[in-house]
């Protein structure tokens, strides 16, 4: 095990450790936690339906189309405490609510066309980041088939078409922070640099407005343990450039909410973070150097570090941490489709990549958690 894996399940083995013995708490330790978790993924053909599959750890037992129906052709999901939020995003246009049996609470219209792209809650309150609205959803979730009840504009985001295209939400205390691409609807392309909206949910005002140094934040927004929020900007990859800008982002929410010096730079990497994860202090990306080729990467004590839980020339789409301590790879690659799946101290948790029924044209990223 070279010196970079060391440190990552180092990290890991303390995260198992501190899930386990409530680390960084008041309360007395728990007792009576059970070393397991549930890993959940969904998958889509951008057609028709799609599939919800698990995946028991540490038996590495899989489950395909757990649950059927819940899932469209485009779906990501969120997990916020014992909720699952599954948003179908083009032609679904909605959200679907289950609870930690995964049995339906509710589902809501996002309006046709309306392209859900992430959630967050506060309260009794969903909040729907949508790439097709003028501004944010709202949803009470105490009457979910109420559905939206009504609408934060940030339309002035874009003075062009009045639709800030909205993708990622991060809830900090009673502050909702929202990323906009800012895109030309007629070539998908950005027009500028994107923005991040910091909303005070208590009035829906907007407290504040940051300019990024880069277009097109991507992926969701990932709160880290100091309360900071981090995310990518990926403008030239996405669309045939290169990677001369864009980096890992990260928003200090101390005092009023201000941009701090990027992390890594895509530059430096020649290539563009697409899913963010805290795990203890460490900061884990994948690092996508084209359509068809990335890796992870970790960003520790100042430095980024590959992660080697691939083999080289993998097509690495997402991450999700278990409270197991287990470290779970989606992986798009042809041949290899499925999870990964290590433990604390990062050795394959199965013997081959998890086969959990993700449709061929799939390209799961935000499309997996572990609880």
């Amino acid at each position: 095990m070279n010196t970079t894996i060391k440190a990552i399940a180092s990290h890991l083995s303390v995260l198992s450790i501190c899930l386990l013995a409530a680390c960084g708490s008041d309360d007395e330790p728990i007792d009576d936690v059970e070393a397991s978790a549930t890993i959940v993924t969904v998958g889509g053909d951008y057609a028709g339906a799609g599939v919800l599959s698990v995946v028991s750890v540490p038996s590495m037992d899989v489950t395909v189309n757990a649950v059927a129906g819940v899932v469209g052709g485009d779906p990501a999901i969120r997990q916020i405490g014992d909720r699952l939020f599954i948003l179908d995003r083009f032609g679904g246009d909605s959200v679907t609510v289950l609870d930690r049996d995964l049995s339906v609470i509710g589902q809501v219209s996002t309006g046709a066309g309306s392209n859900p792209q992430d959630v967050a809650v506060i309260g009794d309150t969903l909040y729907v980041a949508a790439w097709d609205a003028g501004g944010v959803l709202v949803i009470d979730l105490a009457d979910i088939a109420g559905g939206i009840v009504r609408e934060i504009d940030l339309s002035d985001l874009d003075s062009e078409d009045q639709v800030p295209d909205c993708n990622s939400l991060a809830a900090v205390g009673s502050k909702l922070l929202v990323t906009c691409q800012i895109i030309d609807r007629s070539t998908f392309a950005p027009r500028g640099n994107g923005k991040l909206a910091v909303i005070d949910t208590s009035d829906d005002s907007i407290e504040t407005t940051l300019d990024l140094d880069a277009s097109n934040p991507f992926a969701q927004l990932e709160s880290l343990p100091s309360g900071d929020v981090a995310f990518s900007t990926a403008p030239g990859a996405l669309f045939g450039g290169s990677n001369d800008t864009g980096c890992l982002e990260r928003v200090s929410m101390t005092g009023t909410p201000s941009m701090m010096p990027c992390l890594s730079s895509n530059m430096d990497l020649a290539a563009y973070p697409a899913d963010v994860l805290a795990v203890g202090e460490s900061i884990y990306f994948v690092n996508v150097a084209s359509f068809t080729e990335s890796d992870i990467r970790v960003f520790t004590d100042g430095s980024v570090a590959e992660a080697g839980l691939a083999p080289l020339g993998s097509n690495l789409a997402g991450l999700a941490a278990c409270p197991t301590g287990h470290l779970v790879v989606a992986d798009n690659s042809d041949g290899a489709r499925g999870l990964r799946v290590f433990d604390a101290e990062l050795a394959p948790a199965s013997e081959d990549v998890l086969d959990v029924g993700w449709p061929a044209a799939f390209a799961p990223n935000n499309a997996t958690i572990c609880w």
